[in-house]
C-alpha cells in the first residue's frame, strides 16, 4: 500500500515503518527517514543509495536499527521496505545538531510558510526549527533552506534566464508598441536586456522633454546593474519610461541602452529631440 508522508510522521506508533510498506518515490522514502530520525533524536548513515536500492543504519556503531528498501520490478519508481529493524541499543544523540536536518529537510518543513510569508527570515527559521524539533541549525543552513523553498515555488534562477527570449518575445506580442531587446554572450549566457512597455512609450508623448537616468546594483544571486530612464509628466510626477539590466555599469552598456532608448523616444515623443516644451 502507498503511505501518506504526513500521516506517517504523525503516527503515534513506536515506529511508522514496517516491512511491506510502499513509497511512491525514493525521495519520499528518504524524506520520511529524515523526518523520523529528527523526530526520534537519532542519526543514521547511508549504506547504499541507488536507483533500485536504499539502505540505512543507525550511526552508532553496533546499534541494530536498520532499514532496507528496493524498487518494484513492475514499477521502478515505487520503493518497498524489504527489511526493517526498529530496535535501538544506543542511547541516542549527545549533541544539539542533527545530520539529517539538512537544508532539503528544512525546506520541506518551511515550504508552506514561505508560500504565505515570503519575508520569513532565516533567523526566524533557526528559532522555529529549535522549538519544533529541538535541533540547532546554523543561519547559513536556514538561508539555503529558504532558497530551496523559493526555488520550489518560483523555479530556479537558471530556468528563469532560459525563459528570457520567450519573455521578451511575449512582451512585444502582447503589449503593442513595446520594445524588448535581449543580448547574449558568445557562450549563450545572459549579457543585457532592455525593456520599455508600450504604455510607458506611448505616455512619453505627454511628458515634459526631460529624462532622468540612473543605475543601481542588484542584490541577487547573479547580481548585475539596473539602469533606468524616467520622465516627468504634466503633473510634475515621475513617469517610468524604460529599464535595462546589464552585467556592469560602464560606457558600453550605457551607450547601448541610450541607443535603444533613442529609438523609443524618436518613435513616440519627437518633441524630446526638438527641444520643444509642450
Amino acid at each position: 500500500m502507498d503511505v501518506d508522508l504526513d500521516e506517517l510522521i504523525a503516527s503515534p506508533e513506536p515506529s511508522p515503518f514496517a516491512e511491506g510498506l510502499n513509497f511512491d518515490t525514493l525521495d519520499r522514502l528518504k524524506n520520511a527517514c529524515r523526518a523520523w530520525a529528527v523526530k526520534s533524536a537519532f542519526e543514521f548513515k547511508t549504506v547504499r543509495a541507488s536507483k533500485t536500492r536504499y539502505e540505512i543504519v543507525c550511526k552508532i556503531e553496533g546499534c541494530p536499527w536498520r532499514l532496507y528498501a528496493t524498487s518494484l520490478a513492475h514499477a521502478a519508481h515505487i520503493f518497498r521496505i524489504k527489511k526493517y529493524n526498529a530496535n535501538h541499543s544506543c542511547l541516542g544523540m549527545e549533541h544539539s545538531g542533527h545530520q539529517q536536518a539538512s537544508a532539503k529537510f528544512i525546506c520541506d518543513v518551511i515550504l508552506e510558510q514561505v508560500k504565505t510569508q515570503p519575508r520569513y527570515r532565516p533567523s526566524q527559521i533557526v528559532i522555529d526549527i529549535k522549538l519544533q524539533y529541538k535541533v540547532d541549525i546554523t543561519y547559513s543552513k536556514a538561508f539555503r533552506a529558504k532558497e530551496l523553498a523559493l526555488e520550489c515555488i518560483h523555479g530556479s534562477h537558471a530556468d528563469a534566464y532560459k525563459r528570457m527570449p520567450k519573455y521578451c518575445s511575449d512582451i512585444e506580442k502582447t503589449n503593442p508598441n513595446s520594445v524588448a531587446k535581449l543580448e547574449c554572450t558568445s557562450e549563450n549566457q545572459f549579457k543585457r536586456v532592455f525593456i520599455a512597455y508600450g504604455a510607458c512609450a506611448t505616455g512619453l508623448a505627454h511628458c515634459r522633454p526631460l529624462l532622468g537616468l540612473d543605475g543601481t546594483h542588484l542584490k541577487t544571486r547573479y547580481q548585475g546593474i539596473l539602469l533606468t530612464a524616467v520622465a516627468v509628466d504634466a503633473n510634475g510626477q515621475l513617469f517610468p519610461v524604460a529599464y535595462a539590466v546589464v552585467n556592469a555599469e560602464n560606457d558600453d552598456n550605457w551607450l547601448w541602452m541610450l541607443n535603444v532608448l533613442h529609438q523609443v523616444v524618436e518613435n513616440n515623443a519627437p518633441h524630446f529631440l526638438e527641444g520643444k516644451v509642450l
